[in-house]
């Protein structure tokens, strides 16, 4: 059985040339829907970066950026994700979707970004 999707199409507008049926545009729609996505998400982005200079004051260096990382990863926001993360891993490991080993390695990444400065202070020092 042939599969009229895969063989080449003339299309109308061409020079007569046979067209790959995937290539087509039909009924207004784009060619890649993801190609799309993308090009729009980049667009957001890259509108959002003149908020993001304005909020951050400007002219901080880099020392600044990394403290307010580790403030965002070690604070309120950090502790929630962190809740988050370790219910889920509850429901999946209490359904049997997730091994205890999975459950486990959650666990071990939540003590290691909170307890992360307390281990840096004892192999550099104070």
């Amino acid at each position: 059985m042939v599969n009229s999707r895969s063989l080449p199409v003339r299309h109308p507008a061409s020079d007569g040339a046979a067209v790959p049926a995937p290539l087509r545009v039909r009924a207004g729609r784009t060619i890649c829907p993801r190609l799309t996505a993308l090009g729009v998400g980049v667009l957001v982005l890259l509108a959002a970066a003149p908020a993001f200079a304005q909020a951050a004051g400007g002219g901080g260096d880099l020392t600044t950026f990394l403290q307010n990382v580790v403030n965002i990863l070690t604070g309120t926001a950090g502790r929630l994700i962190a809740v988050i993360a370790i219910c889920i891993v509850g429901i999946g490991a209490l359904m049997g979707a997730l091994s205890l080993r999975t459950a486990g390695g959650v666990l071990l990444g939540v003590m290691l970004i909170f307890s992360s400065a307390w281990i840096v202070t004892q192999i550099v020092g104070a």
